[in-house]
């Protein structure tokens, strides 16, 4: 007996599939946010750092009278990371043909948590893709609304809204990442990249990409039909105000000066608004400084911390009482 099951423990080993090796896959490259979306059909761009506002000491009280703590609670509770924490996120808008609004996020949460967050939240046409372990793909609808989400490595998530839920921005963003598209990116080359540049490390900087047309054609005084972008940028002054930046970019030439002088003008046309009062965009904290050079208009100026967010909780509220007391 002991011979036999010795024979037969002997042909079991024998006869056992060799173990398959799975191949190792090396990790994905550091990877830049805005390197995430495509320049095709992009409206606008925005780059914001909401860490490093959070951890501004004079903001913070500013930023909880925008937004309340609980409704960051409720935000993370929902979606699985806390606003306040993430190091850098990138929104973007896209026209035709991608028609989607997007947001690309640096992270400090488990990967896994935010897709089954997600997850949970779809109520139909539900798809999952892993194209690796580290790089998965799930899209769906919430009620008729498409959405898709992309997990890139341990530290970035995409999520879109509308468009292709397959072949949208969130499918655009996995191929970037694995380096098997090598299509243009948002910020590549001019008007784009120069202009991100320009604004430097400001933890709130916008972008939109010209040609502006239909209501935005006779903004600025006319200066943006003839802009080939538009941004701005703001961040925190030695004062403890705001600094916000603004600069078109196009073919000034010759006409620079003069449209420093526009620009500076439409400022004030902004400024004697009713919303523009209400941020008091009226009463800076010194006089706007404009200039200009053959590809760019510039305008800078300092804004009351706390007249702006007084003002931005009001309009987001949208409290008559709040906006009288401003007047």
């Amino acid at each position: 007996m002991l011979a036999l099951a010795a024979v037969a423990a002997a042909g079991a080993c024998a006869s056992a599939p060799e173990p398959i090796e799975t191949p190792k896959l090396d990790p994905l490259p550091p990877l830049d946010l805005a390197a995430l979306a495509p320049r095709a059909g992009l409206v606008w761009l925005l780059r914001v750092r909401p860490r490093v506002i959070a951890q501004i000491p004079w903001l913070i009280p500013a930023v909880g009278r925008i937004v309340p703590e609980a409704n960051f609670d409720g935000f993370r509770d929902k979606v699985g990371f806390d606003l306040r924490q993430i190091p850098e996120a990138v929104l973007t808008r896209h026209g035709a043909p991608l028609s989607a609004d997007t947001a690309i996020v640096r992270h400090n949460v488990e990967p896994v948590l935010l897709e089954r967050k997600l997850s949970k939240r779809l109520s139909s046409d539900v798809l999952r893709a892993e194209e690796r372990p580290d790089l998965v793909r799930v899209s769906g609808k919430l009620g008729t609304q498409t959405r898709a989400f992309c997990r890139i490595g341990n530290d970035i998530a995409v999520y879109q809204t509308g468009g292709d839920p397959v072949r949208g921005t969130a499918r655009i963003a996995s191929l970037y990442a694995t380096k098997k598209l090598d299509a243009r990116r948002a910020l590549d080359g001019d008007p784009l990249g120069p202009l991100v540049e320009r604004f430097g490390d400001a933890p709130a900087v916008a972008v939109a990409l010209g040609p502006f047309e239909d209501e935005w054609k006779g903004a600025a005084r006319g200066l943006l039909e003839i802009a080939t972008a538009a941004g701005a940028a703001a961040r925190p002054t030695a004062r403890e105000h705001v600094g916000l930046a603004i600069a078109l970019s196009g073919e000034f030439g010759d006409r620079a000066s003069a449209a420093a002088d526009t620009l500076r003008d439409a400022w004030g046309d902004m400024a004697a608004t009713g919303t523009g009062r209400v941020l008091g965009l009226d009463s800076p904290i010194g006089t706007p400084v404009a200039a200009g050079a053959k590809n760019v208009v510039t305008l800078s100026v300092e804004l009351d911390a706390d007249r702006l967010t007084e003002g931005l909780r009001a309009l987001v509220a949208r409290d008559l009482e709040a906006l009288m007391r401003l007047d």
